[in-house]
């Protein structure tokens, strides 16, 4: 009896370990993902200030 519970909790643990690692890659994926957006607003940022002086006299 005492082996089958000590086998279910390293099953159980296993498996919550599992996810965790899950869980952390799919977190590391998200981070990289942010971190290219935030690099492409940037971009997108100092295009719209660049542009901003040629736009704006037109504008007025």
């Amino acid at each position: 009896m005492k082996l089958q519970y000590g086998f279910q909790f390293i099953i159980h643990f296993l498996k919550e370990e599992r996810e965790s690692t899950e869980l952390e890659v799919a977190l590391h994926r998200a981070r990289a993902l942010l971190g290219e957006k935030e690099i492409r607003l940037r971009h997108i940022e100092r295009a719209l200030h660049q542009l901003t002086p040629l736009i704006a006299p037109t504008a007025q």
